[in-house]
């Protein structure tokens, strides 16, 4: 048992640090957080969880290699930790070491994260990608990073989505 951690609702595994969602919907991380991936504004890596801050009715939490997203319960998305390749979705390539509200990214359902890339899917069936795009995980035309949420191009009535290292695949309403 994870010391310290109890009634888990949820939880998001990456290659080096864990979060959580609890029964009282507060998001909890630990592990490494050389790039601020536990959300605690430090880089202090944490053997036990620590709680996000600012973050408090959390419904969802995606982590990636060094990134953590969350979903709160009126659909908002909020990310920290690397953003080297804009995986945050802030618009910016600045990594953050507490929970940032991404900019239009809201009715969120779920969320994804691969190496360094992220993507949301919205009640509407749309998906949304940022990040790396150097395979085209995040969709489109061209390997440009997106550095804030785009919506995926010929994707609609999605129901589920879900990212790898550096790809993205969704499954729509009709079963494909």
């Amino acid at each position: 048992q994870v010391v310290g951690l109890s009634n888990v609702t949820k939880i998001a595994a990456a290659g080096a640090h864990t979060c959580a969602i609890r029964e009282d919907r507060s998001a909890w991380c630990w592990g490494y957080n050389g790039h601020g991936q536990l959300g605690d504004a430090s880089t202090t890596d944490r053997v036990t969880p620590i709680r996000v801050h600012g973050l408090s009715e959390v419904s969802s939490i995606a982590t990636g290699d060094y990134h953590t997203c969350a979903i709160d319960t009126a659909g908002a998305v909020w990310c920290w930790g690397d953003n080297g390749y804009g995986q945050i979705g802030d618009g910016s390539a600045t990594s953050r070491f507490e929970p940032v509200a991404i900019t239009g990214m809201t009715h969120a359902v779920q969320l994804t994260a691969g190496n360094v890339h992220t993507c949301a899917l919205r009640d509407d069936g749309t998906v949304w990608c940022w990040g790396r795009n150097n395979g085209y995980q995040c969709g489109g035309s061209n390997t440009a990073n997106r550095l804030v949420p785009t919506q995926v191009e010929g994707i609609a009535n999605a129901v589920q989505v879900s990212a790898g290292f550096a790809f993205t695949c969704a499954r729509l309403s009709d079963g494909s």
